[in-house]
């Protein structure tokens, strides 16, 4: 599981990544505003990883509307959409 992936060097991270797909299954928890792993850096993700979409053999992107960088480990529970986000994020971990 990936959570606010950071530090990234795409596409050649994301390309070494996709090797070891789908034996090494992946869920990357994403969010609105990142700027480790922004929106064009999430779909670059889902292209390589995905093929095309959210979702490939051996991966998975679940995008949370309305939060940032941080979310599902200090996110601010009294705002509704990171409360779930965070929620949800532990969730799907524990399911994947």
């Amino acid at each position: 599981m990936i959570a606010h992936p950071s530090l990234l060097q795409l596409p050649a991270d994301l390309e070494l990544l996709k090797k070891v797909t789908p034996e090494i299954p992946m869920l990357f928890v994403t969010c609105t505003t990142d700027q480790q792993y922004p929106p064009e850096a999430q779909k670059t993700g889902d292209d390589i990883l995905g093929n095309g979409s959210m979702e490939g053999e051996g991966y998975k992107r679940v995008f949370y509307e309305g939060c940032s960088h941080g979310f599902a480990v200090r996110g601010d529970k009294s705002d509704p959409k990171v409360k779930f986000g965070k929620e949800d994020a532990f969730k799907q971990t524990i399911e994947w």
